[in-house]
């Protein structure tokens, strides 16, 4: 499963930081007054992560798709959720992609905080770089998703150094 991160939102978090007007999207559909009630926007750039999926023992998947372009892996087997039936475990490669996705929003919601629009890459060096799973496989990437080791490796990140590769 490949997430993608479209900047899609209509507005960036630096035209947000500048004092710029919310967007529609901020409006609260049962407001009585429709006042507009800002939040914070987080707008992540074009970014592809292969995500594989792991069972709930740290082993990759029988179903989950293998090779190079696996970035790294996350919960997909047994996973509660709600279905078409009401709650229940369901498996798949579509149940991990979600995990790496909000992952990638926390990343990105910090850096905002550090005053420093995430682009994809950071996004995706910081995701594979606090993986478990120490060197990158054909199997799961860099291994299983680590939120708070991703959080830490983006801490420990300079931007000023990554600037030139945008």
């Amino acid at each position: 499963c490949v997430m993608s991160f479209p900047n899609a939102l209509g507005s960036s978090p630096a035209s947000m930081r500048a004092g710029a007007a919310p967007s529609p999207t901020s409006r609260m559909s049962d407001d009585p007054d429709n006042s507009v009630r800002p939040f914070v926007e987080i707008v992540l750039p074009v970014c592809e992560v292969p995500v594989g999926s792991m069972t709930p023992d740290g082993r990759r998947s029988d179903f989950s798709t293998t090779g190079r372009h696996i970035a790294l892996c996350a919960p997909g087997e047994q996973v509660f959720s709600v279905g078409l039936d009401g709650y229940g475990e369901s498996s798949g490669t579509s149940h991990a992609a979600p995990f790496v996705a909000g992952a990638a929003a926390l990343l990105a919601a910090r850096a905002l905080a550090r005053g420093h629009d995430l682009s994809g890459a950071e996004a995706r060096l910081a995701l594979c770089q606090g993986a478990d799973g120490g060197t990158p496989n054909p199997e799961t990437g860099w291994g299983m998703l680590n939120i708070p080791a991703a959080l830490a490796q983006l801490d420990h990140m300079t931007f000023e150094s990554l600037e030139d590769t945008r």
